[in-house]
């Protein structure tokens, strides 16, 4: 299982690609990130919020995921690589975990093919 999960991480780390779509919500997570990194008000990231249109996005996302990038921000600034490579580890991990959990539902053949 650690040898596949590995392999996997190791392609997803080859193939981080720079920059970030522009298209989503991650903005805000990045800036949850941030401050927390800097000790400013979680929620304080200039998004203007509208109530008329709630759909678009909540006044805040949830602190689970800044929080994990919070150190990142920290150490290396707005830099999209390392917070990738964050991501992927998190990937890695849960790629490790999910045979853990379902080793009593799925045959071996079947935890491994959940990993790929």
């Amino acid at each position: 299982m650690w040898r596949v999960a590995g392999l996997v991480g190791l392609v997803y780390l080859a193939t981080i690609r720079p920059g970030q779509r522009w298209g989503d919500d991650f903005a805000q997570y990045v800036h949850h990130a941030r401050n927390i990194a800097t000790g400013v008000a979680y929620a304080e990231t200039g998004y203007i919020y509208n109530p008329h249109n709630p759909s678009i996005g909540p006044r805040t996302y949830p602190p689970g995921f800044p929080l994990l990038l919070a150190p990142v921000v920290k150490v290396f600034g707005l830099d999209f690589r390392p917070m990738k490579v964050l991501v992927v580890v998190c990937f890695v991990g849960a790629l490790l975990l999910m045979p853990r959990v379902f080793r009593r539902d799925l045959p071996k053949p079947y935890l491994i093919a959940l990993i790929l």
